[in-house]
């Protein structure tokens, strides 16, 4: 019979509560992994999210808007785009806990960082959590969730941490920057204009 010691919980949908969940939680680690907000949009359309329902209930929630997009309301009701919606999504969803948590309280790791320099990011990732590893833990990397659609990249061994480049034109991943840069979150891939 195998007997985990630790569990790991991917969760997509627990942004904007995680303070709330490590403050009732505490003995928990916490891990807070972004994908760049081109590839999360053109990802989110092509599984046909819908972006006015994750965005009105988002505006439905006054605290929310008050204390996080208050400043923001113009670039919100400005979105006329799927692009430029789905971008908001990525937005707020990252927005509230890079704010809500104090420098190295949230351990942030970049899943492209990850994807591109395992060597680097698995280290500093164990290391959050006080946790050693075993040189295997880079074998299981190359594994493909499974989540992951048959036609992706990555199930056919090419890397996919930047097809969004190749999928999208040129003005759309303006549009989506441009509502990052509106966010002030543009510093999270400040050195990946493509």
């Amino acid at each position: 019979v195998i007997r985990p010691q630790f569990r790991i919980v991917k969760e997509i949908r627990m942004n904007l509560f995680l303070k709330w969940f490590s403050l009732r939680f505490p003995e928990v680690p916490l891990l807070f992994v972004i994908r760049h907000p081109c590839a999360v949009v053109l990802s989110r359309m092509q599984w046909g999210w819908d972006s006015a329902s994750d965005l009105a209930s988002f505006m439905a929630q006054p605290a929310l808007v008050e204390d996080y997009l208050a400043d923001k309301l113009e670039v919100i009701e400005g979105a006329r785009t799927e692009e430029q919606k789905h971008a908001l999504v990525w937005c707020i969803s990252n927005l509230v806990p890079l704010r809500q948590f104090a420098g190295s309280e949230l351990p942030v790791f970049l899943y492209e960082r990850m994807v591109d320099r395992p060597e680097r990011e698995v280290p500093r990732l164990f290391n959050s959590i006080g946790q050693d590893y075993a040189p295997s833990v880079f074998k299981a990397l190359r594994r493909p969730s499974s989540s992951t659609p048959a036609d992706s990249a990555v199930m056919h061994g090419r890397p996919s941490a930047s097809s969004w480049k190749s999928k999208l034109s040129r003005r759309k991943i303006d549009e989506i920057l441009a509502v990052v840069d509106a966010f002030g979150l543009r510093y999270l891939y400040a050195d990946d204009r493509p």
